[in-house]
């Protein structure tokens, strides 16, 4: 990779491009087949052409993609946790 691709490939990332439907089956699939290899490792292995970012495809499995995840509004008690800490802090 030369600098102007390597200068075009960061300000792509930088982008920050919606995730498709096929992206996410492929960071599944990638994760599925290698769950103890660091985001590295996952990331080349999921999009070997360097469409995405280590970080980036971190924060879309913990944050989207992660079994378990709840989505919606949060619940009263939730609720109060969260206002009893942004007053203390």
């Amino acid at each position: 990779m030369n600098w102007d691709q390597f200068n075009q490939s960061t300000q792509d990332c930088a982008k920050g491009t919606r995730w498709t439907p096929e992206e996410d089956a492929q960071l599944r699939a990638a994760i599925n087949a290698n769950e103890t290899a660091p985001w590295k490792d996952i990331t080349a292995e999921a999009f070997p052409n360097e469409e995405r970012t280590p970080t980036q495809c971190l924060h879309r499995w913990e944050n989207v993609l992660k079994p378990g995840q709840e989505k919606g509004k949060l619940k009263k008690t939730e609720n109060i946790s969260w206002s009893i800490h942004l007053y203390h802090c």
